[in-house]
């Protein structure tokens, strides 16, 4: 369920879950990419 949490608060701050790499193919962001750039932003999880 944290992992839940942590994407719900990560598309609220406009991160987004995933990108095109430079091979054109979608790779996932990350679980503690999400938490650090949610650190950077001073945001957190909410329940």
């Amino acid at each position: 369920m944290e992992s839940k949490r942590l994407d719900n608060a990560a598309l609220a701050a406009g991160i987004s879950p995933n990108y095109i790499n430079a091979h054109g193919k979608p790779q996932l962001i990350a679980a503690a990419t999400k938490q650090r750039l949610l650190d950077a932003m001073h945001r957190t999880m909410t329940a």
